[in-house]
């Protein structure tokens, strides 16, 4: 049986990697500008930045979604954790 395991905190995330002893994980990032419905009939253009770490092992996913994450240090972070990343990016342009 397949299951999603999901955190809102990346130490919690980085933790419970090394508990599992998961070293491989995709890093995907979101950095751009979107228009965004701020009510309704009314568009503004804001800047989006997502980081979503995923990795997998038994059967399970793991997943840490970050909204207004500095990419560069977070992926750093990561690398600097013992990870190896694949990075990826899921901007629409």
């Amino acid at each position: 049986m397949q299951r999603e395991i999901k955190f809102d905190a990346i130490h919690e995330f980085i933790n419970a990697l090394h508990d599992s002893n998961i070293t491989k994980a995709a890093f995907t990032q979101i950095n751009e500008k979107r228009a965004v419905e701020v009510k309704p009939g009314t568009l503004q253009v804001v800047d989006v930045v997502i980081a979503e770490i995923l990795a997998y092992k038994d059967a399970t996913i793991y997943k840490c979604k970050i909204e207004n994450a500095d990419l560069d240090d977070l992926y750093t972070m990561l690398e600097d954790e013992g990870f190896e990343l694949t990075k990826r990016s899921r901007n629409i342009t």
